[in-house]
């Protein structure tokens, strides 16, 4: 295996999260410069980039995160927090700031970025009559509903997106990244069998839940078709048909889990730890099967009703408890003992718990939830108001568990190769998911702003869009190329503090960050089909490609070359080329240039 000549340093936990972040982040400033500040509320324009690693009478290394050259000469240094801004963190910028000016003999302004959920950060040092100040910007802070609602507001009126209008998303998209990055990287620092364990049960759990949301997800139409046509007093019944379905779906998954999931543990011939952490953690989200469905599903009713900033507020603070309880319960504190692996399957279900409850509170007392009155006027259940959710929610179901399970598949089929394989895969599926959002944020866009010009009949400017998208997509795809390339070993050391398992997660992200290289090139041009209302070919593709061709190609890889469980990823790589080859040739020789519209046979 490749060596590498940078020395291994495992990372301690608290600060895992943060050199993820520090690193995307800082690649963001590097390409979205001039775009970045304004939306940060700086004024002025940018004119160069200074280097941000000094060396201090040869004695220290000083090194800043990022610094801007304004167009007046002034320097506008930013930093990047995951944490609290602290008294000793001031110090140390006021030290980078009088460096930075005695260098360039330039007044010097910080701003810091804050990735994490405290809304109270110290801005001020104080001492005497000297008061040294920063400027503090939270992402947290950054609403996406009100991006997606200005962006919309710029199309209607007929003005062209420029990148800065498109980074916000990006941007949001980072902050709302879920729990299972950071379950990988807390049970990984906990040991190689925990992040083992982590994975067989996320791999079994995961496809199961995104496709129930699937199901879930029906309610929404039901509800914004029956709001726009003025039907509000139908709502009601429908809401309580959602909730019993989610009920039934989180009783069959219950049963289903108890009688099959033991010997199917037992058929995977797992080693006896791994087996025993990927079951307890099972049953620890067991207790939380009911309020996980249910607050699925009563996200979908609040987001129907265009009150998504609540279910958002809802879903970050869901996301800040489960971050802490990971640490408290993993590795335990004062009279908590140390769980392990098995404490991310507690966190997540205590977490849920508590969403569920600001949830029913959300449909109790606020309007117009409060004149449903559904907690008090119960409905009964009707087959007829139920199978027309079902009839919505069941395609969707197969579409999304098709996907999912793609990966969870290769998760499962590595644990014949042992645990430390089993460990390492989930540590870059876990990089994938993070890198995934940044062409997802351009595939979404490419929907708003495509399918509006579609929709005018503006063809020129649709595919201009889509050029512009797409060679975005590819920029940020070799920014990551190079980012990935010089941290790697840090980015390993985040997931493990095991040098064998080190090793094997550094080989994946290899593989991880070719596959994101392809996922650049294919995932936009799926949000761009679907502004052109071309959105059948898109499930076509994919079944072919990751079913048909990605796991037989990758059984064989793993089994017949000397690959071995590398063998997996190098056949996702090679399906996703061509997925994606398959998609742009749909999207340049028929859909991009078929005038005026699409046949019924391709529309959504």
């Amino acid at each position: 295996m490749e060596q590498s000549n940078v020395s291994y340093k495992p990372l301690d936990v608290l600060d895992a999260p943060s050199q993820i972040e520090d690193k995307v982040l800082k690649t963001a400033a590097m390409f979205f410069g001039q775009e970045l500040l304004p939306y940060l509320g700086v004024k002025g324009r940018m004119t160069a980039i200074a280097p941000t690693e000094q060396v201090h009478l040869d004695v220290r290394r000083m090194e800043e995160d990022f610094n801007f050259i304004m167009e007046k000469g002034a320097i506008r240094h930013l930093e990047f927090e995951s944490d609290s801004i602290t008294e000793q963190d001031l110090r140390r910028f006021r030290e980078y700031e009088a460096y930075i000016g005695m260098i360039y003999s330039a007044p010097v302004m910080t701003t810091v970025i804050c990735t994490s959920n405290t809304k109270v950060q110290k801005k001020e040092l104080i001492n005497g009559d000297s008061v040294y100040r920063i400027e503090v910007v939270r992402l947290r802070d950054r609403n996406a509903d009100k991006v997606f609602k200005k962006l919309r507001q710029k199309i209607h009126k007929g003005k062209r997106l420029r990148r800065r209008d498109v980074f916000p998303l990006l941007l949001t998209q980072m902050a709302q990244v879920g729990t299972s990055v950071f379950s990988s990287i807390f049970s990984g620092q906990a040991g190689t069998i925990d992040l083992a364990g982590v994975a067989v049960a996320v791999n079994i759990w995961y496809p199961v839940f995104a496709g129930l949301c699937g199901i879930f997800f029906g309610i929404s139409p039901i509800i914004a078709q029956l709001r726009g046509a003025q039907k509000t007093e139908e709502i009601p019944t429908y809401i309580m048909q959602s909730l019993y379905l989610s009920l039934g779906f989180t009783a069959v998954i219950f049963l289903a889990g108890a009688f099959l999931l033991p010997p199917f543990l037992d058929f995977m011939g797992l080693d006896a730890p791994v087996r025993y952490i990927a079951w307890e953690y099972l049953k620890a989200l067991a207790l939380g099967l009911v309020p996980i469905c249910l607050q699925a599903t009563m996200r979908y009713i609040v987001d129907a009703h265009g009150k998504t900033h609540v279910s958002m507020a809802i879903l970050v603070t869901n996301l800040a408890l489960t971050i802490i309880l990971f640490r408290l319960l993993i590795f335990g504190a004062g009279p908590i003992p140390a769980m392990g692996g098995i404490g991310t399957g507690y966190a997540i279900t205590i977490a849920s718990w508590l969403s569920f409850l600001l949830f029913v509170g959300v449909l109790q007392w606020m309007e117009p939830f409060r004149s449903y009155h559904l907690w008090s006027r119960l409905r009964p259940f009707s087959w007829y108001h139920g199978y027309h959710q079902l009839e919505l929610g069941i395609p969707i179901f197969i579409a999304v568990f098709c996907e999912t399970s793609l990966f969870s598949i290769v998760g499962l089929l590595m644990a014949e190769f042992g645990t430390l394989y089993l460990a390492a895969n989930q540590a870059a599926i876990s990089f994938s998911t993070l890198t995934y959002t940044l062409p997802w944020s351009i595939s979404l866009t490419a929907t708003i702003v495509i399918g509006y010009e579609v929709g005018a009949r503006n063809y020129a400017a649709a595919r201009q869009y889509a050029v512009l998208c797409q060679m975005t997509a590819f920029t940020i795809a070799i920014a990551l190329i190079v980012v990935t390339y010089h941290f790697v070993d840090h980015i390993a050391a985040i997931f493990t503090s095991d040098a064998e398992t080190f090793w094997a997660i550094r080989m994946f992200i290899f593989y991880a960050v070719a596959f994101s290289f392809f996922d650049a090139a294919g995932t936009p041009v799926q949000g761009i089909l679907r502004g052109y209302k071309d959105v059948r070919i898109i499930t076509y593709v994919a079944f072919v490609t990751y079913w048909l061709i990605s796991i037989p190609m990758g059984y064989a890889m793993a089994h017949v070359t000397s690959y071995g469980p590398y063998g997996y990823w190098i056949s996702l790589i090679i399906s996703l080329a061509i997925n994606a080859s398959a998609l742009n040739w749909r999207l340049w020789k028929h859909t991009a240039w078929k005038v005026p519209v699409l046949s019924s046979s391709t529309k959504e």
